[in-house]
């Protein structure tokens, strides 16, 4: 804008700059990014003054503007970054994890992908039988299995 250019326009930014500004900072909560804000809007609303001035309702145009330019703003890569704080945040807690519940955990997956018995006892550490006893839930299928098989020996004979 010269000079001698819209002195309409140049009364109503003067009047109207600080009280736009303060909607900004209420919009965005950072003076500098207001003034920012203030400024494109004021640049924004000299481009369109003449239409603006017919429809009767400058304050509310320029309101607008604020906010399309603050949307616009938050939008830019450079704002999405990461917040830096001076202290890091608490570790979120370990849960206690007790050993043998992780042993009998692994040992029932192991079993209930059908590796052996034998095989997983050798691994663990463990007698075969006694794998077989502490795991006997694992099994259920087989007994019955087992004792079908042996009705049905049984009553052949």
């Amino acid at each position: 804008m010269s000079g001698g250019q819209d002195p309409d326009f140049r009364a109503w930014a003067s009047a109207r700059r600080e009280p736009l500004r303060r909607t900004a900072y209420l919009m965005c909560g950072d003076w500098y990014l207001a003034d920012d804000l203030v400024q494109d809007a004021m640049a924004r609303r000299y481009a369109v003054w003449g239409r603006v001035v017919r429809t009767g309702d400058p304050e509310g145009y320029s309101r607008r503007i604020l906010l399309n330019l603050l949307i616009d703003e938050r939008r830019r890569p450079w704002r999405r970054r990461e917040v830096h704080r001076d202290t890091l945040p608490d570790p979120a807690p370990v849960p206690d994890i007790d050993d043998n519940l992780c042993r009998h955990s692994a040992i029932s997956l192991l079993l209930a992908a059908g590796v052996p018995v034998v095989a997983v006892a050798g691994v663990m550490g463990h007698d075969p039988v006694i794998t077989q006893r502490i795991y006997a839930h694992m099994f259920e299928d087989d007994a019955v299995d087992a004792m079908a098989t042996l009705d049905k020996v049984l009553r052949s004979v």
